[in-house]
């Protein structure tokens, strides 16, 4: 069940007035600017709204078969206005998800009222001339330092290690070979995003493990077009780099859990680290532009 089309209705002709007013400030809520299919006419509608990592994603409260997503889904990109900033998203894709796993928790116990389970997800069309906000990422071993700083020399923005902003007891923890927790990790996600809010208009390249969609949705609060891109490569190799590195206070210990935790959805583009260091900077600058 979804809200019924009379309401639907209804709030097209009454409640959109009112909502359109401050939909496009306000967490959680954006206004889409979308055309019609067949009049040609420019439609602002008010909508739910959150992000998951890079993307942007709509849920559905009236179905995929609204006027609205239809527009768009036709169009193939729409503007949103979010939180005072306008977005132009492209790539729609409507998908199910009857568990509202994405869906911020009070928000999820609303649609699980009226049993909304489908969604739109979009993806921001790239600015080129903003510079590139890219966050490499993957398990320990993997190459994200070396291949992060490669990469922010090729595209000329800044290069952050996310290893250098875990506070001392986070690095006596894991090289005792503990696993942090999400009340031990969050901290430095929100020291990292404010490395990335901080670099949105001067680019940057950003070394972090941002293993599940959680821990990415928190790095990228607030900051638009951030692209992650996973670095993979086999167990074995792993142990190898791992085993082999000198000077890193995280051992082979950590590999186990962070393999059983790494989350790759369609947020975050991959790349083969098995390849050398110049192929597999060159393979990121490609999926980064």
């Amino acid at each position: 069940m979804v809200i019924p089309k009379s309401v639907a209705k209804f709030n097209a002709q009454v409640t959109n007035h009112v909502t359109r007013r401050f939909a496009g400030r306000l967490p959680g809520f954006a206004i889409v600017t979308h055309v019609g299919r067949r009049s040609g006419r420019t439609y602002q509608t008010p909508v739910n709204m959150f992000r998951d990592g890079e993307r942007y994603v709509f849920a559905l409260t009236y179905g995929a078969n609204s006027q609205w997503v239809e527009n768009v889904t036709a169009a193939g990109e729409c503007e949103v206005r979010t939180q005072g900033n306008t977005v132009r998203l492209h790539e729609p894709r409507i998908f199910t998800d009857p568990d509202r796993r994405l869906v911020p928790a009070p928000v999820r116990l609303a649609l699980g009222a009226v049993n909304v389970s489908d969604f739109l997800s979009m993806r921001p069309v790239a600015s080129d001339d903003r510079p590139p906000l890219v966050v490499v990422m993957g398990v320990e071993g993997v190459g994200k330092t070396t291949v992060g700083r490669r990469l922010a020399d090729e595209l000329g923005v800044e290069f952050v290690d996310g290893d250098d902003e875990h506070s001392p007891e986070a690095k006596a923890r894991m090289a005792a070979g503990i696993p942090l927790d999400d009340a031990a990790r969050a901290p430095w996600l929100d020291r990292l995003n404010a490395y990335l809010r901080r670099h949105e208009s001067s680019g940057l390249v950003l070394a972090c493990s941002a293993l599940t969609r959680a821990y990415r949705r928190r790095l990228t609060r607030g900051v638009a077009n951030a692209v992650f891109v996973a670095l993979v490569a086999p167990r074995e190799i792993l142990e190898e780099r791992v085993a082999n590195r000198r000077g890193h206070f995280a051992g082979t210990s950590l590999l186990d859990s962070q393999l059983e935790t790494i989350e790759l959805g369609d947020d975050v583009r991959t790349v083969d680290a098995t390849a050398p260091v110049d192929e597999i900077v060159a393979a990121a600058a490609r999926v980064v532009a």
